[in-house]
Parts: structure tokens; sequence; C-alpha cells
């Protein structure tokens, strides 16, 4: 369709449009997005199309949203609080934008040519978005639509959510501790299409009622699978981080993982101790997948 930004964000189905946090309200903005997140049950399925648009208002093009829209207008209200709520010119419209900013010629012959486009897809996480140079949106925290894991550990209460992002909370306490913990966004560059389907992150996040606790996350790149799990000081020695790994490996399990071996990154004694799946990296430097165990 000729859009400006093609590459510069992924496609998405907007909740909030663009909004200006300052940096002190960013925890509040993630907490937002995760407990609007917990009050979903299950991702949510959409019809997409046919396109429609705003003029004459907005050149923009757009396919349209249908199925749960019930429960799909009660997330966007739950997410549109403080500090993500903002002052709108235009009723919320629930759309998928094609094009934004093209030529009204463009979008007309884009209506005719597509009027019976019709496709279905599956919403399971929202993700808050970060505007960078250049006008490029980086994913900086997500929640996946479903109610997060509460344990009680060590006398603490800990809830875990999941997401393919990890939080800025959680980037700021690993590199505070200067922890060696991968933080990675899988490539997924890769022949074999087996590792390809699971280049998506997964990142479990645990919290306390003080804050930020731990943060398991497993992927897949080139060199196979990985898995790291990262617990701050003051809450080691807890079970916090025996949790992570425990529900990272069924996360991984469930997500349709069909590894023999997982490699570990991190201190190996935690994982031959704790892990029955996530194992220590081989002495050769690559995971021990490689290697019948």
């Amino acid at each position: 369709m000729g859009d400006p930004s093609l590459g510069r964000m992924e496609p998405h189905l907007t909740l909030v449009p663009p909004v200006n946090v300052h940096s002190r309200d960013l925890p509040a903005a993630v907490a937002r997005i995760r407990s609007a997140a917990a009050l979903q049950t299950a991702p949510l399925t959409a019809t997409l199309g046919p396109p429609c648009t705003f003029l004459p208002d907005n050149p923009v093009l757009y396919l349209g949203v249908g199925g749960d829209i019930e429960r799909l207008r009660q997330l966007r209200d739950d997410v549109f609080e403080q500090p993500l709520a903002r002052s709108l010119t235009w009723p919320w419209v629930p759309h998928v934008t094609l094009g934004d900013g093209i030529a009204d010629e463009r979008i007309q012959s884009a209506m005719a040519a597509l009027q019976d486009y019709a496709s279905v897809a599956t919403f399971d996480r929202v993700v808050l978005l970060e505007e960078r140079r250049g006008r490029f949106w980086v994913p900086i925290a997500d929640a996946c639509l479903e109610a997060p894991a509460v344990i009680g550990t060590g006398g603490i209460a800990l809830t875990i959510t999941s997401g393919r992002v990890v939080d800025p909370d959680a980037r700021a306490a690993i590199a505070e501790a200067g922890a060696d913990v991968p933080l990675v966004q899988a490539s997924g560059t890769t022949s074999d299409a087996r590792r390809v389907v699971f280049s998506q992150p997964i990142v479990l996040t645990a919290r306390t009622e003080e804050g930020f606790a731990g943060v398991a996350v497993a992927w897949v790149d080139g060199s196979g699978p990985h898995a790291g799990v990262f617990v701050v000081e003051g809450c080691r020695r807890q079970g916090v981080g025996s949790h992570l790994l425990a529900h990272l490996e069924s996360s991984a399990r469930r997500t349709g993982w069909e590894f023999p071996v997982v490699g570990a990154e991190g201190p190996a004694s935690f994982y031959e101790s704790r892990g029955s799946w996530v194992r220590p990296v081989g002495r050769t430097g690559h995971p021990q997948w490689y290697e019948p165990l």
C-alpha cells in the first residue's frame, strides 16, 4: 500500500494512540498493561477485513475488526488509564492499519481490489511500544492475555507473568547486578525450519509486593535452544529461581518445544540441581543438546 511506516513497527491493533509518558511514569505504564492483560482469560480471536478508510477526515487505510469486540473493548478500556490515557480527537475504532498518509486514490483502489478480503487473527498479548530515533517503534514490555501464576514461596507471594519482552525494571536490575543473562530477541535466522517456528522468546517475570524479583528467558537461535534465569539478590534462596525455571520448562513444552535438551545460560550448579530439561552448557561452549547426555 506504500505505507511510509512499513518496517518501522510490527503489525498491530492499536489500543492507545501515541502518548508522551514521562520516564518516572514508565513503571506505572508497564503495570497498567500487565494488570489489563491479567483480567483476560485467554487470547482474543478476531476477524480482519475488508479494508476501510477514515477518509475524508484522515487518509488511513485499515482492516476492519470483528469478532469478540466486547472483550476487545474491555481490554482497551482497562489499558486506557493513566499514565496511558490521553485526549482523543476521534472515538476509538478497532482497526489494523495498512497505510497512513497515503494518497486518496491509492486508498480507493485498494478498497476496490480487496473488497472480499477476510482473515482470522489471534491476539495473545498487549505490547508497550517506545518510539526511537528515526520513528522506529520498539517493544519494551508486554503481557500475555491470561491470569498470572500466583505462588506462595518462602513466606512471600510470588506473581509470575508471561510475555516475549524483558521489562525495563528487569533489564535495570540485571544491569545493576552486572549479571551475564542474555536479553535476546531471537532472530530466527537459521535454515532449520523447525527452529524458526520457536524463534520468539518466552519471557517469565516474577514479582513480589516489593517489586521485581526475577526473570526467566527461553529462546532459539542458530546455535539451538537456550534458557537463562536471573533472581535479584534480596529474593535468592527463597525458591524464586526454582519456580521460574519450572514454569519456563512447562511453558516451553506447552509451546511445542521438542528439543531433547535446552542449553542453560548461567551458573551450572543451579541448573544441575534444579533443571530437568534445561541443562548446563557443555564444555565445548555449545548447548549439550548437541551431545547425548
